[in-house]
């Protein structure tokens, strides 16, 4: 019988060296082929007990490895799976901002958890007087008080407190988002495409989701944000969005009210912040809940925030925009003019 001595091998590894493959595949650190003729002829001595030992030693960590190996794909297997990517969905946190939302609440939130039931749910209770805090302790939800009144205020607490987690949900809890486009939300996200997404809202009209007035609303503020400050995402009031971690340590927003999505739409636009627009349908609010905007006074105030923010981050183009203006208001005045001596 012919021994091939360099496949049999002690478990002792030699410091600093890596192991280099046999001719069977066993990891070797020390060969037989390295003792010297007299040591190799006391081991071929006792070979028969030696070789048992040392077969069983190869067998059994061979085993131990196949069990592990196939332990880890058992793991892979099992992970949750949303579209392309595979991270878990325990890195989402979902922020709702409520007041007086506690007729709309229990649907909301048996919505989010069938969606995403491995994520967490924080509600942020802005002063409600309905009960809104007690209907979500009893749903199991964690609930957070923010003193200072005002959306705004909110969202701030948000991205000051639930900054560990990797993507932040922001959705309103009056049930016009739907929960089941939070996967589609959040995957620009996940794969790298995206620091903010918006939920641009598709009003579902027989519905009546969204009064005229409000579409008209949506259509000037748009307009007035392009031109001050540049092209953004198509839905700039919405009140579904979700963040990437990166996004909410740079900015730190401040408007107190309604034109907080306004600001975080301008900072995105300003900071060169990657945004994607994904269509979900909106619908009527929870019936026994009721709108906290004021078309006309919100309004002014996201205005206003846009002028501020032009003025600190775009200054040319109020400039050019008042040039405009003025020109404008002294070719009237030409005109008025000329027609009072022409009659």
């Amino acid at each position: 019988m012919t021994w091939r001595m360099e496949s049999f091998h002690w478990g002792w590894r030699g410091k600093g060296r890596r192991p280099r493959a046999s001719a069977r595949g066993v990891a070797p650190d020390f060969t037989i082929g390295a003792l010297t003729p007299v040591h190799q002829g006391v081991f071929l001595s006792v070979h028969p007990t030696l070789l048992s030992l040392v077969l069983s030693s190869v067998a059994l960590r061979r085993g131990l490895c196949a069990t592990m190996v196939s332990s880890d794909a058992d793991a892979s297997a099992t992970a949750p799976l949303t579209g392309s990517v595979s991270r878990p969905l325990a890195e989402i946190v979902v922020g709702i901002p409520c007041y007086n939302e506690a007729p709309a609440l229990p649907a909301v939130v048996a919505e989010w958890r069938a969606a995403l039931p491995e994520a967490r749910l924080i509600v942020f209770d802005n002063n409600s007087t309905d009960g809104t805090a007690e209907v979500a302790h009893a749903l199991g939800v964690e609930v957070r008080f923010v003193a200072a009144q005002g959306k705004g205020h909110v969202v701030q607490a948000m991205f000051r407190d639930l900054l560990d987690h990797p993507i932040l949900v922001m959705v309103d809890g009056d049930g016009t988002y739907p929960a089941s486009e939070a996967v589609r939300l959040v995957e620009p996200i996940r794969a790298g495409r995206a620091d903010m997404t918006v939920g641009a809202r598709r009003p579902v009209d027989e519905l009546g989701a969204m009064a005229p007035t409000r579409r008209v609303g949506n259509l000037l503020i748009r307009a007035a944000f392009r031109v001050l400050i540049g092209p953004g995402a198509s839905d700039l009031l919405s009140g579904y969005r979700a963040f990437n971690q990166a996004f909410r340590r740079a900015i730190q927003p401040r408007s107190p009210g309604f034109a907080i999505e306004t600001e975080l739409a301008a900072e995105a636009v300003t900071g060169g912040w990657r945004v994607e627009s994904v269509p979900v349908p909106y619908h009527p609010r929870a019936a026994g809940t009721v709108s906290k905007l004021n078309a006309v006074r919100d309004g002014l105030r996201i205005l206003a925030r846009m002028i501020q923010h032009t003025w600190k981050h775009r200054p040319h183009r109020l400039l050019f925009l008042g040039l405009m203006t003025l020109a404008l208001v002294s070719a009237a005045i030409e005109v008025a003019a000329l027609v009072r001596t022409v009659w």
